[in-house]
């Protein structure tokens, strides 16, 4: 499972390039991070998004 999410994320950089894929990447983490943020202050940042 592991190695074929590597191989993945391997062939999307050398599709898209890897300055697309590292700002992608930190766009995702960004808003990852943010939902569980929001998740575990509860509603107050609802309209946040």
């Amino acid at each position: 499972m592991v190695l074929i999410s590597v191989s993945v994320v391997i062939a999307t950089f050398r599709l898209l390039g890897y300055e697309y894929v590292l700002i992608t990447g930190a766009a995702v983490l960004a808003r990852f991070s943010a939902k569980k943020a929001v998740g575990s202050r509860g509603e107050r940042w609802n309209g946040f998004s």
